[in-house]
């Protein structure tokens, strides 16, 4: 129905899933081009787990091929990659960005984090959900475990899901400046967890535009659930002393780059 989120769309596979003993569920968005899963469990995959998937049963066929993935993915994505015989490209965030590192590193798989999986191999290189699906259906065909087991198989880690934090004005212009002679992407990490962030405006955004419709895309992500509550607190430490009802969280954001190179 129009307005249902991702996550309700998700959880509502899963059910259906679940009711209907199903191997697996699989989602697309209205134009077909980005993949979402669950398995039989009705326990949404994470899209860096499943670019992990297509990563390694290609990499057998392809060894020493590159692979594109999104900045907000999972730290232990590039090593997976590395031990499955590959090379890992990070991108910035962004479907358009994703595919242009794809086509200058010549890769032959791509992934964002919002679901558009790109294939150059056996396939044209463009994003294409129920491509994306037969590809996953062939390696599961093929395996002798359900879905749920060879994702828990994966290298495992806690995140939140994006967060979108509305931008003031003001703030925004000044974050934009800082950020003029800087990657629009940043990481902040521990050994432990790491902060992903995408300062942008939406698209048809400008000054007169209400703050909802400004955003800044965050995501925490950490290789255990404390590990994840411990970056959580070290970025609650960076919000300006407010009134929490009128703190702008970009704030926060601002201060990571300018101040923190590298977190210990």
């Amino acid at each position: 129905p129009p307005g249902r989120t991702l996550d309700e769309a998700l959880k509502s596979l899963g059910e259906h899933v679940v009711a209907e003993s199903a191997d697996l569920g699989v989602l697309f968005d209205s134009d077909g081009d980005r993949l979402y899963t669950v398995t039989e469990a009705g326990v949404a995959v994470g899209n860096d787990m499943l670019l992990m998937l297509f990563a390694r049963d290609m990499l057998e066929r392809n060894p020493g091929a590159d692979v594109v993935y999104d900045i907000q993915c999972t730290r232990q994505f590039a090593p997976f990659v590395t031990r499955a015989g590959g090379r890992a490209q990070m991108s910035r965030s962004g479907q358009a960005f994703i595919h242009e590192k794809m086509l200058q590193a010549k890769a032959l798989l791509a992934e964002d984090f919002s679901g558009h999986l790109f294939f150059a191999e056996r396939w044209y290189g463009f994003d294409d959900a129920p491509y994306a699906m037969a590809r996953l259906l062939e390696i599961l065909a093929t395996a002798s475990s359900g879905f749920g087991d060879i994702v828990a198989a994966l290298p495992q880690s806690s995140s939140t899901p994006e967060i979108n934090w509305a931008l003031e004005s003001r703030v925004r212009k000044k974050i934009m400046r800082a950020l003029v002679r800087r990657p629009t992407s940043r990481e902040l990490e521990s050994p432990h967890w790491m902060v992903s962030a995408l300062i942008m405006p939406m698209a048809g955004a400008s000054c007169t535009t209400p703050p909802p419709n400004r955003h800044c895309p965050c995501g925490l992500r950490a290789t255990t659930t404390p590990a994840l509550s411990e970056s959580k607190g070290f970025c609650a430490k960076l919000l300006p002393r407010q009134n929490p009802a009128s703190i702008c969280p970009s704030d926060m954001i601002l201060r990571s780059f300018l101040t923190y190179s590298h977190v210990e």
